[in-house]
């Protein structure tokens, strides 16, 4: 099973989201994200949040609070991954041009309307609270057949 970070970096007010509209054959392609990728080995998942903004954004991530855990399954693609959801306020430097997208600084209250998988709402809902959320989303032919959150 793969595993992967998704980072969502947050100023007041405002959410960094990527649009990915630059890698050829991207299954997100079109849709806007949070930033993050693939742990390589050896690395933990707060090393590969830390990585992953560094190389998308430029972005160096101070601290970052963990948020939770999801279980991807995609049926039409036998495909799982484990995905370790962080966010931070807490990071510096100058950002940069990103390979698979541009970024964005989006308005929370905008979030809502940006073109998005159908789970990614109840992960931006996650970085209201302070707990720490672990959830199963099952998708089919790209569209959420079901999210199931437990509680922990």
């Amino acid at each position: 099973m793969k595993e992967t970070t998704l980072i969502y970096l947050h100023r007041p007010h405002q959410t960094l989201m990527l649009l990915r509209n630059k890698k050829k054959d991207d299954l997100n392609s079109g849709k806007w994200i949070g930033i993050g990728g693939k742990l390589e080995a050896g690395e933990s998942p707060y090393e590969g949040a830390k990585r992953e903004t560094y190389e998308e954004t430029h972005y160096i991530m101070h601290s970052a609070r963990f948020v939770g855990t999801v279980l991807f399954i995609d049926l039409t693609r036998h495909y799982e991954e484990k995905m370790y959801v962080y966010t931070s306020e807490d990071f510096s430097g100058e950002m940069h041009v990103c390979d698979e997208g541009e970024l964005h600084w989006i308005d929370d209250e905008k979030l809502s309307d940006l073109p998005m998988w159908e789970a990614d709402p109840y992960f931006l809902s996650w970085l209201k609270d302070e707990k720490v959320h672990q959830a199963k989303a099952t998708y089919q032919n790209d569209h959420l057949l079901s999210f199931e959150e437990t509680q922990m």
